[in-house]
């Protein structure tokens, strides 16, 4: 895969499983700017190489391609060559060895230029977004509460994040060492939301010595919240983190968007005391509503030893650079 990408300069993210493969600060990579660099590179692209992925809801089951956009896909599993999207190029195969099998027939090329354009539009569309890591807010900003898990809980840990807003503030700003690392919801072909605390249950019994953290929206943790009682039956310790913006917050602000403010339906949530319900589980809980809260509370959470919810309260009127653009795509002329 290194070899690959290196010698054709083709820009690249790594997604689901794959992330951790090739380090996020390769030169090549876009995760710098994200879901962001997904969603504008992809509208961009000549050819893209879709190496062992799958077409999801992230990519709208090809939609988000456009048609005259030539698609190369590898994959092991011949069902999904031309699932949802008619590849023009398919190769049957494990992404590897077929990467390895191209590798002679690809010539050197550089992309720097246009790596650069399409960095320098991604920053300019989350800077305020990135300065916002650094600094204190109130109500706390969910990209700074990221930032804070980050500072306590290092590269080491390994992350799961579920949601709407939620996954895209957690994708961009976890970092991890580890292949698969930072794993989402998102991974499946629908994104079902809830998978968070199962998964954390899976990661730490598949790797009992990592530190296992969840970063999940309030509405997802009314999915399996209640898993937590598995956890706790079965002495399965992890952090989960509820990004708490008291909403649906992608489908509230994409019907801000759509349909006005004033219309809102069905979306908002209300504050929700969820670390008591874990606590009333046997489980470790906290409420935090300001930012020199959050990590002494995640400190705490993880030297509890139990399974942990620490329930913080998010600013209510922010949406991911991710949620108007997704919202832009699904628009129909």
């Amino acid at each position: 895969l290194q070899a690959f990408i290196e010698k054709t300069g083709i820009p690249f993210i790594l997604l689901n499983n794959g992330r951790g493969v090739l380090p996020d600060n390769h030169p090549l990579s876009i995760w710098n700017i994200g879901n962001v660099g997904l969603m504008m590179t992809m509208s961009q692209a000549d050819v893209i190489v879709a190496a062992g992925i799958r077409f999801n809801w992230l990519f709208q089951s090809g939609a988000v391609i456009p048609p005259t956009t030539k698609v190369v896909r590898i994959d092991i599993e011949p069902t999904e060559i031309n699932r949802n999207r008619i590849a023009d190029v398919g190769l049957l195969g494990d992404a590897g060895a077929a990467l390895k099998a191209l590798l002679p027939l690809v010539e050197q090329r550089n992309h720097g230029q246009w790596l650069d354009m399409l960095t320098q539009a991604g920053y300019a569309f989350i800077d305020s977004e990135i300065k916002l890591r650094q600094n204190p807010s109130d109500p706390i900003h969910p990209i700074r509460l990221v930032a804070k898990a980050q500072e306590v809980f290092g590269t080491d840990a390994l992350y799961i994040v579920d949601g709407g807003d939620t996954t895209y503030f957690g994708l961009v700003g976890f970092q991890s060492k580890h292949k698969a690392g930072v794993l989402s919801q998102s991974a499946g072909l629908l994104g079902c939301l809830g998978a968070g605390i199962p998964f954390a249950i899976a990661a730490k019994l598949i790797h009992p010595d990592k530190q296992v953290v969840v970063l999940s929206g309030d509405g997802s943790f009314g999915f399996n919240g209640f898993e937590f009682d598995t956890a706790v039956r079965h002495n399965i310790p992890f952090v989960c983190i509820v990004n708490n913006d008291c909403a649906w917050g992608m489908i509230k602000h994409s019907q801000e968007l759509s349909i006005g403010k004033e219309r809102v339906t069905c979306a908002e949530l209300g504050i929700r005391r969820y670390e008591k319900v874990v606590e009333g589980m046997g489980g470790y809980g906290e409420f935090v509503e300001k930012d020199e809260a959050i990590a002494p509370a995640l400190i705490r959470a993880k030297e509890s030893g139990k399974p942990a919810c620490v329930n913080v309260l998010t600013d209510p009127t922010v949406t991911s650079p991710a949620t108007p653009l997704f919202y832009q795509s699904l628009k129909f002329d």
